[in-house]
């Protein structure tokens, strides 16, 4: 495993980098989280560009300068610097508070130091600026810097980093780490869990059996358990059951198209090695589950399933009541939202006796979850999150015609995006998960894997 890092090192950071939230989480606040994403952007992006993957006929100055030329030419790049900047905005411009005003005896929230700019509740705005230049980082590398191979180590290294972040996470848990344990309990007060990045990453841990049947990767075999067995363990776990539902479907899809791959591109037997290395992985995750999470947990997962019922009784109520009380704070400020942070002010302010009766008590975030990016960021905070959006998918639907035209067979890894974004998208009208750092970065980094997975036409080598 050590020559396998030793080769491909910039998958390595990458791969660190997209999953040290979820080592993180059970330790550590927000601050230390953000500052640790801030010092290992600073290694990939120097690995970036001065240790890019090396095309055939290219000497490593030459794909230095390939990969600083593209970077520098590219849009995206562009945009999302411009985010960072932005967040780093919103991150400083942090007077959003609850205030009281003596003379007229009544609280109220105080307006932050820049009242026409974005905003942010004290340090609530550190860590989105920190993911957001981690992602920026992140995109880069995966888009420009990373070779065929090199892209499925990174699937390969992240997904068996995230399998055991999601380990470590159940076993402190059951030794009652007090952050682990309230996240496995999926509380209503901020609808936002982890176990969503676990499930990317997931999808990225199939990709990833089928990348090390295909190149022969014996020696990463057994890591396999942790990048199926573990992560279904983390998503199981740390997720209500609608979130396991939704990614079991996304991951069901790629599996179909993977058990093709094998069967009819790779050969050799290489669907039943396939299908060996995920059962005995989910029945590793299995034993995990069974080792550290309570019975209560499963039983309780398992009966969502067997009664259909998903969702607690008090949501349909809370949710049209959080709705009302969202767009009324929007309306406010609709251009750059109330403030990262803000959204238990704006329903304390709001909110009437009648509302109260509706709302749990210590729920901070609204069951609509896509609400939240709105009254908060507002119609500017949105075009920060959409613009990456929609050049990475026009970069995929690009990337898609040209594999059209080249009449070649896609890996698996390029379905990985189109499975993995509606997911996020569909847990956005339950909760607020998908606005979780660790959610973003993987999001991010599959969409640009994906895109840059496809295969192209050579030199010289006819269409159609």
């Amino acid at each position: 495993m050590q020559k396998f890092i030793a080769k491909y090192g910039l998958a390595a950071h990458l791969a660190i980098l997209a999953v040290a939230p979820l080592f993180l989480f059970p330790f550590f606040d927000d601050g230390t989280v953000a500052v640790t994403l801030l010092w290992l952007s600073l290694p990939v992006a120097t690995w970036t560009f001065m240790q890019p993957s090396v095309r055939r006929g290219e000497m490593l100055h030459d794909a230095r300068g390939r990969v600083a030329s593209e970077t520098f030419r590219d849009p995206l790049f562009w945009v999302m610097l411009t985010a960072v900047a932005f967040s780093g905005l919103r991150a400083l411009n942090s007077g959003v508070a609850m205030a009281y005003d003596a003379e007229v005896a009544k609280w109220y929230i105080a307006s932050p130091e820049l009242p026409l700019m974005p905003a942010s509740a004290g340090d609530s705005g550190f860590l989105p600026f920190a993911a957001c230049l981690a992602t920026l980082a992140l995109v880069t590398a995966c888009r420009h810097a990373l070779g065929r191979s090199a892209r499925q180590a990174c699937f390969l290294m992240s997904s068996v980093l995230a399998g055991a972040a999601a380990a470590i996470a159940l076993f402190m848990a059951n030794m009652g780490n007090a952050a682990a344990v309230e996240a496995m309990k999926c509380s209503s007060k901020e609808l936002s869990f982890v176990g969503v990045a676990f499930a990317i990453h997931a999808v990225g841990g199939l990709v990833a059996v089928v990348a090390a049947v295909e190149n022969k990767w014996n020696r990463a075999m057994p890591m396999l358990v942790l990048s199926v067995g573990g992560t279904a363990a983390g998503t199981f776990a740390f997720s209500p059951a609608y979130t396991s539902g939704i990614f079991l479907v996304a991951w069901l899809s790629v599996f179909a198209y993977a058990f093709f791959y094998a069967f009819r591109i790779l050969r050799g037997a290489a669907e039943f090695k396939m299908l060996i290395i995920l059962g005995v992985s989910f029945a590793c995750g299995w034993v995990l589950l069974a080792m550290a999470a309570p019975g209560s947990l499963v039983s309780s997962r398992a009966a969502a399933f067997a009664d259909r019922v998903f969702l607690p009784e008090w949501y349909d109520a809370a949710r049209s009541a959080i709705t009302a009380l969202a767009l009324k704070a929007w309306m406010a400020s609709p251009w750059t939202g109330t403030g990262i942070g803000s959204f238990a002010l704006d329903i304390r302010f709001n909110a009437t006796p009648s509302d109260w009766l509706a709302i749990p008590r210590g729920l901070v975030a609204p069951p609509l979850g896509w609400l939240k990016l709105l009254t908060e960021r507002g119609i500017a905070g949105l075009a920060m999150m959409a613009l990456p959006l929609m050049l990475m998918l026009t970069t995929y639907g690009i990337r898609f015609v040209g594999w059209l035209l080249s009449r070649k067979v896609p890996q698996p890894g390029c379905w990985a995006a189109i499975a993995v974004l509606p997911a996020v998208i569909a847990t956005g009208f339950f909760d607020c998960s998908y606005l979780r750092v660790d959610v973003l970065m993987s999001v991010a980094a599959v969409l640009a894997l994906s895109a840059s997975t496809f295969p192209k036409a050579r030199k010289g080598e006819k269409n159609g």
